[in-house]
């Protein structure tokens, strides 16, 4: 079990952990206060009336329970994703909550499925990661049931911050996060790193040209880029928002960094908090998408009209 306050924690962190549990702990509450209910609709004489009453009332218990276990198991993930992310942890000193419970046989066997996938398809390099490593961090990050390509692709993550080295194809983004100035400096630099075109990138800045909105908006672009590749220089306006991931600008980086002599392409998964991008040839994908099924996981980058940094000069 993960603990509600730890010895260390601030007032705030404090405060904060104890929140996290808040949701489930409310509906656990609806659900006991309803199972209670369909007791006390039960007269001295019960009837047909009566049994369907408390049915009604038992069978609404039984969804509020679930969206306690669901919350609660949110709440467990989120724990445990926090003490990751935390620079002042210590893994070789305070022991995973999850190390007694080792993962089960088919999850493991699904995650390994996946990872082949991902080194078949070219997206992992053999050598960059071992399946023990993978296994380890997955067990210390939450206590799976199924696994599925999104949790996988949030392992991953987890690894790739716990090392603090990138993988070679793969370039992470969060969303839903408050944002920085330093945030779409980060996209230009993650997707040359992947495409194999930091050498040719130099001078990259950022700067707002409007008001930054929540996501829901759809204003004209209120954000601008500007980079030199190649010696051809580059501008690429997007609309910058204040807690999620900027609408366009991935999508000009893809554009511009995309040579005309190089058969991979940018391909991207997104889910609720998190967004990958990936540098591959569309028949790699294709392949790892189709054991991926029912839906695939990767998805072309949506490209804007705008002429590659290796052909004319263009302002995207």
């Amino acid at each position: 079990m993960i603990a509600i306050v730890r010895l260390g924690d601030s007032v705030l962190d404090a405060i904060v952990r104890i929140l996290i549990w808040l949701p489930g702990a409310a509906w656990l509450g609806i659900a006991v206060a309803v199972l209670w209910m369909s007791t006390a609709v039960i007269g001295p004489e019960p009837d047909l009336k009566d049994a369907a009453v408390s049915l009604g009332f038992v069978a609404s218990a039984i969804c509020f329970l679930r969206m306690a276990w669901n919350e609660l198991g949110e709440a467990r993930a989120e724990l445990a994703r926090a003490s990751l992310a935390s620079p002042h942890r210590d893994l070789a000193a305070v022991p995973s909550p999850w190390s007694a419970r080792p993962m089960q046989a088919l999850v493991r066997a699904e995650l390994l499925r996946l990872i082949g996938a991902l080194r078949a398809a070219g997206i992992l390099e053999p050598a960059e990661v071992s399946s023990e490593e993978i296994i380890e961090c997955a067990q210390r990050l939450d206590d799976f049931v199924v696994m599925n390509p999104a949790e996988v692709l949030h392992i991953l993550r987890a690894l790739r911050e716990e090392r603090d080295q990138p993988f070679a194809h793969l370039a992470f983004f969060p969303d839903q996060v408050e944002t920085t100035a330093d945030d779409p400096l980060d996209m230009v630099h993650e997707l040359a790193r992947i495409s194999g075109c930091s050498g040719w990138l130099c001078s990259a800045r950022f700067s707002m040209t409007g008001e930054i909105v929540s996501r829901g908006k759809h204003p004209p672009p209120n954000a601008l880029v500007e980079f030199n590749a190649d010696g051809h220089a580059h501008a690429i306006p997007f609309v910058m928002y204040s807690k999620n991931a900027p609408i366009g600008l991935i999508e000009g980086l893809a554009k511009v960094l995309t040579r005309s002599s190089d058969r991979r392409r940018f391909f991207w998964a997104g889910f609720d908090d998190l967004h990958i991008v990936v540098f591959q040839s569309p028949e790699n994908i294709a392949a790892l998408n189709s054991q991926l099924a029912p839906e695939p996981t990767w998805m072309p980058v949506q490209m804007p009209d705008a002429a590659p940094f290796d052909s004319d000069p263009s302002v995207v």
